[in-house]
Formats: C-alpha cells, sequence, structure tokens
C-alpha cells in the first residue's frame, strides 16, 4: 500500500543513503525477528507514557459535540479491535538514557538500519498504509492546546483516518526529548483483535548494518549472544559490545616542567600529547 511523510524533515532523512536509525530491543525479541522475518509494530494503547496515548483514548469535545478519533480501537462483539500500530527508532546512535530505559537488565541489543533502505521494504507492506514523522516535543502546557481554528477541528471530527489525527502520534513531552524518535505509523484497513502486529519483512537480516551489546552485559552473555547473531549469519565485525563504560586507553604526556604553581605559567607552555 501507500507511504507518506508526516512532518517534511522525515522525508529528507529517509531519502539520505548514509542515514542511520537505531532501536534498542530485548535478545528474545530480536531473534524472533529474524527467525520469522517479522517486525514487530504494536497498538500506541501499548506505550508505557501515559500523556502520548491520552491522545488516542480520549473523548474530545467541541461546540457540544464527543468524539473520538478514528484511530482509537473500537469495542466490537469479538472484544477490541485496532487499527493503528507504531514502530518506534532512534537518530541518537548511543545514550546512556537509551541503554537504562530500554535495557533496565544490562541486556539490550541496539541494533542500527540504514533508514532508505528501511523506507524500500516499508513502502512494500501489504494491508497497511505506512505514515512516518518526527516525534515533536513539548512543555507540558503547551501539549494538549489544540489550534481553535474551525479546519483544524473539522478534520479531528472526521471519523476518516487523515494527517490531523495521526499527528498526535508524534507529540511528546519535552523531558524526553533525549529519545530523538522518528515513528513508523501502520494503518490497517480492515482492524483486528491483536494489539500487536507482526508484519513479514522479507530478508530482514540484511537490513541490520550493526549490532551493539549493552556495556553493561557480562562476558558469558555477550559470548553468548554473539555466537547467536554469528548462526544467523552475521559476520563477527558487526556484533560488538558497547565500550561506553569502558576504561580510557589515552595517556596525557605534559613536557614542560611543572613544579612550578599552576598559576605561574603561562599557558603558551602547558603543550601536552594525548597516545
Amino acid at each position: 500500500m501507500a507511504l507518506y511523510f508526516l512532518n517534511p524533515e522525515t522525508q529528507s532523512i529517509f531519502d539520505d543513503k548514509d542515514k542511520l536509525l537505531y532501536k534498542v530491543l530485548s535478545f528474545d525479541r530480536i531473534m524472533e525477528a529474524l527467525e520469522k522475518e517479522r517486525w514487530a509494530f504494536v497498538s500506541p494503547t501499548l506505550w508505557n507514557d501515559p500523556f502520548e496515548k491520552a491522545f488516542l483514548e480520549a473523548e474530545y469535545k467541541h461546540s457540544g459535540k464527543a468524539f473520538s478519533l478514528p484511530i482509537k480501537p473500537v469495542k466490537k462483539s469479538d472484544g477490541l479491535n485496532y487499527n493503528l500500530f507504531a514502530s518506534c527508532f532512534t537518530e541518537t546512535p548511543e545514550s546512556e538514557a537509551f541503554w537504562k530505559t530500554y535495557s533496565p537488565n544490562g541486556d539490550g541489543i541496539r541494533v542500527t538500519f540504514n533508514a532508505s533502505d528501511l523506507k524500500a521494504k516499508l513502502s512494500n507492506l501489504r494491508d497497511y498504509d505506512v505514515y512516518i514523522g518526527k516525534a515533536v516535543y513539548e512543555n507540558y502546557d503547551k501539549l494538549y492546546k489544540f489550534k481553535q481554528d474551525a479546519n483544524f477541528w473539522r478534520k479531528l471530527q472526521s471519523q476518516k483516518v487523515n494527517s490531523t489525527h495521526l499527528e498526535l502520534m508524534l507529540k511528546k513531552r519535552l523531558p524526553f526529548a533525549y529519545e530523538n524518535e522518528v515513528r513508523v505509523l501502520l494503518l490497517r484497513k480492515d482492524s483486528m483483535t491483536k494489539s500487536v502486529a507482526k508484519v513479514k519483512i522479507s530478508n530482514l537480516k540484511n537490513l541490520i548494518k550493526a549490532v551493539k551489546l549493552d556495556p553493561r552485559m557480562g562476558i558469558y552473555m555477550s559470548k553468548m549472544i554473539k555466537e547467536a547473531f554469528s548462526n544467523k549469519g552475521f559476520d563477527k565485525t558487526v556484533v560488538r559490545k558497547s565500550r561506553l563504560y569502558s576504561k580510557p586507553n589515552s595517556t596525557i604526556v605534559f613536557f614542560k616542567d611543572l613544579d612550578l604553581p599552576i598559576s605561574d605559567i603561562p599557558i603558551t607552555t602547558l603543550s601536552y600529547e594525548i597516545y
């Protein structure tokens, strides 16, 4: 089906053949994805932050009329039916906050994708329209302040899904800006009862450009995981452990006599070399 970009800067990311995106996953999730060649997209109702999924779950009122968004799960005789699913990536190669948030037990795995290659795969998905946008981080006092113009509310009240509905799925609070997220949203024409859509992506292994292991991961678990990736056909040089907490190897050597108090030494004499 079709692929759309929800904000202009996002298209430039996915048109850049050298641009990389990253995601931290558990060992089980990435192994299942590689084994079955399926990538998991989840309903935003499963997001941890109650503030961002509030847009999806809320009942809106405008001019005395109450309504819900057409992307909100609908209760039917067979249970809740879902039509919107998401997977989030980051432009940030590595940060301590990411490891602690998405790998709380020190056993997470960061996989690297080429954005352009990912776009090509997403463009060929069946049963889903694909919408991609960068997350928009706002102060809490602005998060729920909507525009007052009639055109905005007309689009919001529409029961046909449009970009105004989907752009709400990009809004996050400013303290989460370190995530630097890009969100891929899948809109299914026919809703389904499962809150997780595991989408077929052929040759998924070839999409993964690098694998990095949590810097806190132990030696034996690191070895086991590296062997598991090797058995999946990954070259050993592709799978590495993060050096975020490694001890520095550099030595600073001063070539001037530093017996004098620092205040008496001209700055120009403080030459140094790092090995």
